[in-house]
């Protein structure tokens, strides 16, 4: 009897102090965040000839342009792809491409690490609470990004929205 009182302190101490080592950092969790939106925004491709290889011609996309912070002498090339159910923003600047929006409500796109009509439990058992959760809404934020779910009463994603915050 002693042996097995023994034993289940010196789990249960292990087990305690094994604890902290589970719970993230805040560093750790937005930089979780960052990288999950990343993949999210980024399931069709970096830029936009690639996202229309893979998705096809959408059935509109708007082209405008606008100054570069960094570099006076160059302008970003902002395009806006709209499918049916999504739309995605893509920006290409003097030295890389980025995907800085996606809007999704249909089940019909396999997106990176989720999809409309999974559980946002599932998102929340990957990422950890919410910045902010609601009725209708559970959302994440970063200094750099911003990852958005529409939810049902019981749950189900109805709408993902990405945003990539550039300077």
């Amino acid at each position: 009897m002693k042996r097995w009182a023994l034993f289940c302190l010196a789990f249960l101490f292990a087990v305690l102090l094994s604890l902290p080592a589970l719970a993230l950092t805040e560093e750790e969790r937005l930089e979780k965040i960052s990288n999950f939106t990343a993949y999210v925004l980024n399931s069709f491709g970096e830029d936009t000839q690639t996202i229309i290889k893979t998705l096809g011609e959408p059935s509109s996309m708007e082209t405008t342009k606008e100054a570069n912070i960094h570099e006076p002498d160059f302008q970003n090339t902002i395009d806006t792809l709209v499918y049916e159910d999504m739309t995605l923003s893509t920006i290409a600047t003097p030295h890389k491409s980025f995907v800085v929006a996606l809007e999704c409500s249909s089940k019909q796109y396999a997106l990176a690490k989720v999809q409309v009509g999974a559980n946002v439990n599932d998102v929340v058992k990957e990422l950890g609470d919410p910045n902010e959760k609601t009725e209708t809404t559970v959302s994440y934020e970063t200094d750099y990004s911003s990852l958005t779910f529409t939810v049902d009463k019981s749950g189900t994603i109805e709408m993902i929205q990405a945003l990539l915050f550039l300077d």
